[in-house]
């Protein structure tokens, strides 16, 4: 026992001279830190926010040779192919008619306390323009890098300079493809009409919000018809789709 302790002793001590008599740097190098683990926090908030699901494996992202490099969802949030209609969300709700939202009232509005003058979140009170990952009902229902789009990226879509506007009526699939002028590629956008109190107004438009807010006690969207298309206002209650756009490859 006493020779291993002597043995031990004498090796630290070699240790020791040897480092001392190094005639390179020896200042001690600062330990990197390990990176943070990527988290998602809204805007408002220091809660973490994790997605309630994912896109299914069906849909893609589509490149049409925007200028701003976004790209966008082959299909509606909620739905699997480009001609289903997908879900409909109250703006800044996230859990819409599939997840049990039957009516679209200001009453069960909940960003609101009943009325649309009382409205709780993005307002002139709290400066917020845009909806936070939190209130996102692409990026809660899809997560990675799927988002609703903002207003820019709607009007970057129906801007003639850069898409071909195509009005489609084939049976029940009624709808517009937008066709990219640099690419060719494209994508369909179906009349999948909006919620309004317990109706539904489908077949003859589409309304899909942005996720931008509108004046008043409304939010930006697209508005689809029969033989026109504009960005317009709706009421922040009603349900209306919503086409994810993403800035890379999800």
């Amino acid at each position: 026992m006493k020779k291993y302790l002597f043995l031990s002793i004498v090796s630290v001590l070699c240790i020791g001279f040897s480092a001392c008599g190094d005639d390179e740097d020896t200042t001690p190098q600062k330990e990197q830190p390990t990176p943070p683990t990527p988290q998602i926090v809204p805007e408002d908030s220091t809660v973490v926010v994790t997605p309630v699901g994912q896109a299914p494996q069906s849909v893609q992202s589509i490149d049409l040779g925007l200028p701003s490099g976004t790209l966008w969802a082959s299909c509606n949030v909620g739905a699997e192919q480009p001609e289903q209609p997908g879900d409909y969300f109250a703006w800044g709700e996230t859990s819409g008619y599939t997840g049990g939202k039957e009516t679209f009232t200001w009453e069960n509005y909940l960003l609101c306390k009943g009325t649309k003058n009382s409205i709780t979140k993005y307002t002139t009170s709290d400066g917020l323009k845009e909806l936070s990952l939190a209130d996102d009902a692409a990026w809660m229902n899809w997560g990675g890098e799927w988002r609703t789009p903002s207003k820019e990226q709607l009007e970057e879509l129906i801007n003639t300079e850069y898409t071909a506007m195509t009005y489609i009526s084939e049976g029940e699939k009624k709808g517009w493809q937008v066709t990219s002028r640099a690419n060719g590629n494209s994508i369909f956008l179906p009349l999948s009409g909006y919620r309004y109190d317990d109706k539904l107004d489908a077949g003859y438009n589409g309304s899909y919000w942005s996720r931008t807010l509108g004046a008043g006690f409304s939010a930006e969207g697209l508005g689809l018809y029969a033989g026109s298309f504009n960005i317009s206002m709706y009421e922040r209650r009603v349900g209306q789709t919503v086409r994810a756009v993403a800035f890379k490859q999800p």
